[in-house]
């Protein structure tokens, strides 16, 4: 996992001057969003990926952000805030296991924040490129 993160942040090094990134392969969630932080649309990059056959990108357009729905549980062990993201979980619930990671590691932190999308956490609750862009916007103003 350290060395993924390492070429995913010097990625943008090795692409200079390069706006339109198109991201291929097989990404889980957290190596997906770490992209996306390395890409950040303030360097001036548009990402582009193809999920399930669309093309889906940070420039595609929204008419309003998604508020997510938000739920905070008290870890009491720290100043810091920790928000887990659960967008796809299917037939579980995963608070209950990142609460446990949280105490176990001993994070900092006073809460922990479950953000969901609007119709839950499944499989298709982002149903397209824009639906994304406005989550994401939802859950960074969140």
């Amino acid at each position: 996992w350290a060395q993924l993160q390492d070429d995913i942040e010097a990625a943008p090094a090795r692409l200079p001057g390069r706006t339109n990134i198109s991201v291929s392969g097989s990404l889980r969630l957290a190596p997906a969003f770490l992209t996306g932080t390395a890409f950040r649309m303030v360097t001036g990059a548009d990402l582009a990926v193809l999920q399930r056959g669309d093309l889906w990108s940070t420039r595609d357009a929204y008419d309003a952000e998604y508020a997510p729905m938000i739920k905070e549980y008290d870890v009491g062990q720290g100043e810091d805030l920790a928000v887990g993201i659960n967008v796809t979980v299917k037939a579980q619930d995963f608070t209950e296991d990142v609460l446990e990671y949280v105490e176990e590691q001993n994070i900092p932190a006073s809460k922990l924040l479950i953000l969901r999308p609007p119709a839950g956490p499944k499989d298709r609750s982002v149903l397209d490129s824009p639906a994304a862009n406005a989550l994401a916007v939802g859950m960074r103003n969140a």
